[in-house]
C-alpha cells in the first residue's frame, strides 16, 4: 500500500489526525493493485470494470457539472476501448484525477484535526494561481 504508507510516514503522531485519508488511500492502493494484476495478465475483461469502478468512486466526490460531464465522457471512452492499450490510454486522466484527489485529502483532514476551530478553511488554488488584474485592458487584435 504505497500511498497509505507514504501518508502515514509523513504524518505526525502516526496519522492520528488522518484516519479517513488513510482509509481513502488504502482503497486507492487496493484498486491500483487489482488493476496492476489485471494489466500484467493482459486481462482486458478484468481491467475495464476495475477502471469503471474507480471512475464511479471518483464521481462520489465530484460536484461541478462540468467535471461530472468530463467523467461521463471518460466513462464512455473506457467502455468503448478496444484492447488493453486503448483502455490504459483512455484511463490516463483517471489516474491523475484519483492521485490529485487522494493526496490532498490527507492535508485537509490533518489541518482540520490539528488546527481544530482555530483556522478557517480557504481554497488554496485560488490564492496561488496566476490571474490578470481586473483593471487590465487587453487589445483584441494583438492580445496584448
Amino acid at each position: 500500500m504505497p500511498t497509505a504508507v507514504l501518508m502515514h510516514a509523513f504524518s505526525p503522531l502516526q496519522g492520528a489526525y488522518c484516519r479517513e485519508a488513510f482509509a481513502l488511500a488504502s482503497r486507492f492502493d487496493q484498486d491500483c493493485n487489482r488493476l496492476d494484476t489485471a494489466v500484467r495478465a493482459a486481462n482486458f475483461d478484468v481491467a475495464q470494470p476495475i477502471l469503471c469502478a474507480m471512475l464511479d468512486w471518483l464521481l462520489d466526490f465530484v460536484v461541478e457539472p462540468s467535471d461530472r460531464a468530463d467523467c461521463a465522457a471518460l466513462h464512455a471512452q473506457l467502455l468503448h476501448a478496444n484492447g488493453m492499450e486503448a483502455l490504459l490510454k483512455s484511463a490516463m486522466p483517471l489516474g491523475d484525477a484519483l492521485a490529485f484527489h487522494v493526496l490532498p485529502c490527507r492535508d485537509v483532514e490533518f489541518c482540520a484535526g490539528y488546527f481544530g476551530e482555530t483556522m478557517q478553511a480557504c481554497p488554496l488554488f485560488s490564492l496561488v494561481m496566476p490571474r490578470f488584474a481586473a483593471d487590465i485592458d487587453i487589445e483584441p487584435q494583438t492580445g496584448r
